[in-house]
């Protein structure tokens, strides 16, 4: 099936495990959950759009598989098709590039990362975690025994690194893929954190009028204190930054940047004028109705988590009224 990253594309990935869910559902991806990809493959989770990253991506893989072509001397096939496991259905694996034979190990697989400046330092040595396993999924897939990982860091500098199959590591996957696909297939959550970011995929918008009760024995209950407390210490800490600084900025007066000289530490601070900008006149914007319809980009829902904590007046005690205080985000 030769898929781009269309509607069909993002339903084919819902069937299986992929190469970039390998170090998630292992909870081995700083920036995805085994729950992340849980809500996606049960169709919980809207997919995500393309962004910078993503593009940029799409269109260096081209030109990283010809520096690496070029590099190693190795040939190179490009690969249309979603690859599945003989045996295993919700294993696939879509191949960026076939590397063709050239000895008895047969084929390898080619993994091209086009990773941005933040990430360029994890290549240096050796190949990132998650893309050793993403290497291993493919190699799990498809049966062969060899392959390689490489990345272009820009300003033309290039790593790539040769990556052997690895059984042990790919029967723990294949261990840790079958109780996550029993999940799925159950509708079982796995255990884990949810991230912020998931959740407004997930819950973008409130119903109104919708109201939940939870009560003592709920888990949650410990977690709406633990925010409170939390958010009330912020509050403090927050205080008391902003005292601090308005003494350095008092002392500072006019000068850019102040040095201090301790016994145990040396601080340096600066207090300079950035780049001006502009503010819009919103009100008289908002006169020109036609103004306003060309220029607005997407509509953008805000849902802020407000907890208010009230006391409650204990049985026998005289009457009170309830007191009220409130602690968001």
């Amino acid at each position: 099936m030769n898929l781009s990253h269309s509607k069909e594309w993002h339903e084919e990935r819902k069937k299986g495990i992929g190469g970039s869910d390998a170090a998630a559902v292992l909870g081995l991806d700083p920036y995805r959950s085994p729950l992340e990809v849980y809500y996606e493959k049960t169709g919980e989770l809207p997919p995500k759009n393309d962004n910078k990253h993503t593009r940029r991506g799409k269109l260096l893989e081209p030109v990283i598989a010809e520096l690496f072509a070029e590099e190693t001397g190795l040939k190179l096939r490009r690969q249309r098709f979603q690859k599945v496991h003989p045996q295993i259905d919700y294993l696939r694996a879509n191949l960026d590039r076939m590397i063709l034979s050239i000895d008895d190990r047969g084929p390898g697989v080619l993994e091209i990362k086009a990773p941005d400046i933040r990430q360029t330092d994890k290549w240096l040595e050796t190949c990132p975690d998650n893309v050793y396993l993403q290497v291993q999924h493919a190699l799990l897939v498809t049966g062969w025994q060899w392959g390689y990982a490489c990345a272009w860091l820009g300003s033309w500098e290039f790593k790539n690194y040769e990556i052997a199959r690895n059984d042990a590591v790919i029967q723990a996957m294949l261990d840790k893929y079958a109780d996550f696909w029993l999940c799925v297939l159950t509708r079982t959550p796995p255990e884990g954190r949810i991230s912020e970011e998931v959740l407004a995929r997930l819950y973008p918008k409130s119903t109104p009028g919708r109201e939940i009760t939870i009560h003592p024995e709920d888990p949650v209950g410990d977690a709406l204190r633990r925010y409170y407390a939390a958010n009330d210490a912020v509050k403090q800490f927050e205080k008391a930054k902003t005292e601090a600084a308005e003494e350095i900025k008092a002392a500072m007066g006019d000068a850019e940047a102040g040095v201090y000289i301790g016994e145990e530490h040396n601080y340096a601070v600066t207090w300079k004028c950035q780049k001006p900008y502009y503010m819009w006149d919103t009100d008289a914007l908002s006169k020109d109705p036609e103004l306003v319809r060309k220029y607005k980009t997407k509509e953008v829902v805000k849902r802020p988590l407000l907890v208010r904590r009230k006391e409650i007046a204990r049985v026998g005690q005289n009457a009170a009224p309830e007191i009220e205080a409130e602690n968001h985000l």
